[in-house]
């Protein structure tokens, strides 16, 4: 009887071996590759997602054929579930070992946003959620934010910032936050108004004539 349940305890723990060792295999095996139809594949991991999260929306998209190869590889080396938030672009050819590998290690992609002469608050805000950016938090942010500047006083508040957002090409994190973003417009208005030395009585008003100008200028070159 005892030889019996040794026997069958090497049988049980032989194929429990050669089990995980085809795990392992499949999930590193450089033929098993992401399914994508696009040139990229771009995946967002947001504060809080586990890789099981991500894992189960990738095979809800198709983009891996079995998830439960992952879960027990993850279980098997459970320090490669410590993945990064952030955003991740993958090329055509990317095995599964490599998604795995790639999301402990995010890097902050950059975004670059082009703010046009004359756009109104509104204008900057539409642009900055055709590049990903949340809108609500965004006029959120207009509303309560709260910015250390000498120019800012309840009225420039009260009408957010209108004509108070430097136009220029900007370079954001993709995880940078309304603070941050809207700081930095008005850090670099800051910078401008320095340098032209304007009056802090007169600025007001000469935001105001400027703002028309720029309008005008617009509707001038899109009627012609």
């Amino acid at each position: 009887m005892f030889r019996k349940y040794k026997i069958f305890t090497f049988i049980t723990s032989s194929i429990v071996a050669v089990l995980m060792i085809f795990f392992v295999w499949y999930v590193t095996n450089k033929q098993n590759k992401l399914f994508f139809t696009e040139d990229t594949l771009e995946v967002h991991v947001k504060k809080g997602d586990t890789l099981f999260s991500i894992l189960d929306d990738l095979y809800k998209k198709q983009v891996i054929s079995q998830k439960l190869w992952f879960r027990l590889y993850i279980k098997l080396h459970p320090q490669k579930s410590n993945i990064q938030a952030g955003f991740f672009t993958f090329d055509q050819g990317v095995t599964y070992a490599q998604l795995i590998d790639t999301l402990q290690t995010a890097q902050p992609q950059i975004v670059s946003v082009t703010f046009l002469e004359g756009w109104r608050v509104s204008q900057y805000i539409q642009k900055l959620v055709q590049v990903g950016f949340d809108k609500e938090q965004l006029e959120d942010c207009l509303r309560s934010c709260v910015f250390d500047y000498d120019f800012i006083d309840s009225e420039i508040k009260k009408y957010q910032y209108e004509g108070y957002f430097y136009p220029d090409t900007y370079f954001f994190s993709r995880e940078a936050n309304p603070f941050t973003i809207f700081n930095t417009l008005l850090s670099q208005f800051n910078k401008k108004i320095n340098i032209l030395n304007i009056p802090s009585e007169k600025l007001s008003k000469t935001i105001i004539i400027a703002s028309m100008i720029e309008r005008e200028e617009k509707k001038v070159k899109e009627k012609y």
